[in-house]
């Protein structure tokens, strides 16, 4: 019998549609999302369900052009919100993870193979989804490679060297540079902070390094 990618995703989504399921079960879902993007060679169509595939497999990204651009639109959040609100600048990191873009690139997905999508489309679906994935990649970062920061070349050599250029051109704005962003899990009450996933970025300022932190997804109360 010949792979069939498309089947084994939509027999996956039927068995858990509709019910409340072990987060493994929803990490299988990326799996097989993975599998059927590499088999019909679709990465570029859905780059953001992409990256988060791959973000699922490794210790840390420093490679995948999509989870790159994450750091790109990080620091640009940084640079045009500079003279702003602090609250308008959180918004802006939390919305770089592409939250919103990688549940419409898995909707798109599913509907092209007329898959049950409500697993990533319904709002209880959603949330559970969502809260098995971030639970997956939490404590492993998105990062600049070294050799990157020490002007070599390499993936990602050309974002980084956009904000570089962007740094450049709006001098004494901010002197500091994104190098890493990674997510962590906040229990309810630590810190006095509600229940979620928050986003912790370090940047470089000459030879020290400056966290910025923020919510990226609250866990709704039951």
């Amino acid at each position: 019998m010949a792979y069939d990618p498309v089947a084994r995703l939509q027999s996956h989504v039927d068995s858990i549609a509709g019910k409340s399921s072990h987060p493994v079960l929803y990490l299988e879902i990326m799996r097989l999302v993975r599998l059927l993007i590499e088999h019909e060679g679709s990465s570029r169509q859905y780059p953001v369900a992409y990256a988060y595939c791959n973000w699922m497999l490794h210790a840390n990204l420093d490679r995948n052009p999509e989870a790159i651009k994450m750091l790109g639109l990080i620091d640009a959040a940084l640079l045009s919100n500079a003279t702003n609100s602090t609250g308008k600048l959180l918004a802006q990191v939390a919305s770089a993870f592409r939250l919103e873009d990688l549940q419409s690139q898995l909707t798109a997905l599913f509907g092209a193979h007329n898959i049950d999508y409500s697993a990533v489309a319904d709002s209880s679906g959603w949330e559970q989804f969502l809260i098995a994935l971030l639970s997956d990649v939490c404590d492993r970062p998105i990062l600049f490679k070294e050799t990157i920061l020490e002007g070599k070349s390499g993936p990602g050599k050309d974002t980084y060297d956009a904000i570089l250029a962007d740094h450049a051109a709006n001098p004494g704005l901010v002197d500091l540079f994104v190098v890493k962003v990674t997510i962590s899990y906040n229990e309810k009450g630590v810190v006095g902070r509600p229940t979620g996933f928050y986003w912790t970025v370090i940047f470089q300022q000459q030879e020290q390094f400056i966290s910025l932190n923020g919510c990226l997804y609250s866990v709704p109360l039951k």
